[in-house]
């Protein structure tokens, strides 16, 4: 019998495959100095383990997108997934930190399946306003996981050391891996014609300004978030002193912000307009990046720089999932192929926000800050630039229709 996909089961298992790249992420965070220490590697090769995850996740989405445009969703998840298990097994027995960072780049490669697929079958099965309700759940999803993961890696850390860490993550993929194979369906819609090869699908893709527009604008708000996510370790555990235990809580509220808006977002989903959500989202964007801005040059607490955050990720929660799944509209039968474009340009940007972070001000309160401010800013310049070009188009169309009369 197929398994149902008009289930919460099936939804929030798509967030748990969503939610492995966060969580790869995320737990090894507490154990990076101890990683570090342990390998006798420098400040830099932990922000490479973070990097080279992010690049082979990213760039993974561009082979495997259209691969499941054409062969089907369900074996691109489950090779991705089986991948995932067995380059984390590896990334735990790495006895130096070049077959770590390599291992990373492995693993972030495999892990990208469940986020490409995961995206790409929700837009097979439905319309756009349902389609935002469930990319907030995705969110909600990987938020929860975001908020777990450092502190379930704070505490295995104390407990058993960094390879312990890192040994939770092929654990957790098996389990995903046995669901994944029991509950998720291919569900590729078939087509008349002859589908096209990767490079003419993306040419196609790319030609959509709806969806290029809102993936550059989420891709650049989620990188100021990464930034976050690849530095606040160091800034608060290294350079403010701050146990990783008392780091995980505060990253904790953060995520807590992502996650209030994110679900309101889904609640308001199917009942208001996703432009509308998109705007509300962008207003808060453009408060908090001003505020950020501001305590980049200006010395605040951190209760302060902490609420900014979390407001910046919430606005996050309200913008981003309207965005992915208005650029996932124009072209359903390349649903594979735009998905992976949103996701390359989702970790591109983050890997460049983490990478810059360790060369401008790095370790320090104000250079994170102004690398998110700057990210944050971006994002807003292009959702205007695209609210201008929607405006014009419409009234293009207007102007057609009144000759045509």
């Amino acid at each position: 019998m197929k398994p149902r996909t008009d289930t919460p089961l099936f939804t929030t298992l798509l967030g748990a495959i969503t939610a492995l790249a966060a969580l790869s992420i995320d737990m090894s965070l507490p154990a990076l100095p101890a990683m570090t220490t342990a390998l006798s590697a420098g400040r830099a090769a932990a922000q490479w383990t973070l990097s080279l995850f992010v690049l082979g996740f990213a760039g993974g989405q561009l082979f495997l997108g259209p691969l499941s445009d054409r062969i089907g969703r369900r074996p691109v998840l489950l090779c991705g997934l089986t991948g995932y298990v067995v380059t984390g097994i590896a990334c735990a027995m790495a006895p130096s930190i070049e077959i770590l960072v390599t291992m990373r780049f492995l693993q972030g490669l495999c892990a990208c399946a469940g986020a490409v697929i995961a995206r790409a079958i929700i837009r097979d099965i439905f319309d756009r306003p349902t389609a935002a309700a469930k990319q907030s759940v995705l969110t909600v999803v990987t938020t929860l996981a975001m908020l777990i993961a450092p502190i379930v890696g704070a505490w295995v850390l104390g407990i058993i050391g960094w390879r312990g860490v890192f040994a939770l993550l092929p654990a957790a993929g098996t389990l995903i891996l046995i669901l994944s194979l029991v509950f998720i369906p291919e569900t590729r819609p078939e087509m008349s014609e002859q589908r096209v090869g990767a490079l003419h699908s993306y040419l196609l893709v790319l030609r959509q300004p709806v969806t290029v527009g809102n993936a550059f604008a989420a891709a650049f708000i989620f990188a100021g978030l990464f930034v976050f996510i690849a530095d606040s370790s160091t800034v608060f555990i290294r350079t403010l002193g701050i146990s990783p235990q008392g780091f995980s809580w505060m990253f904790a509220i953060v995520a807590f912000g992502q996650l209030c808006g994110s679900t309101l977002n889904r609640m308001l989903a199917t009942r208001v307009s996703p432009v509308r959500l998109i705007r509300i989202g962008g207003g808060l964007t453009v408060v908090t990046t001003l505020l950020i801005g501001l305590f980049a040059v200006w010395q605040v607490n951190i209760d302060a720089l902490l609420l900014a955050m979390a407001l910046y990720a919430f606005a996050l929660g309200m913008t981003n999932p309207n965005a992915i799944a208005a650029a996932m509209v124009p072209l359903p039968q390349y649903a594979g192929a735009a998905s992976a474009i949103i996701g390359f340009l989702y970790f591109v940007m983050g890997s460049i926000g983490a990478t810059l972070s360790g060369y401008i001000m790095p370790g320090t309160v104000a250079g994170m800050l102004g690398i998110i401010a700057g990210f944050g800013a971006a994002g807003i310049v292009v959702f205007v630039l695209l609210e201008i070009h929607q405006a014009r188009q419409a009234d293009q169309r207007v102007c057609t229709s009144e000759l045509r009369g």
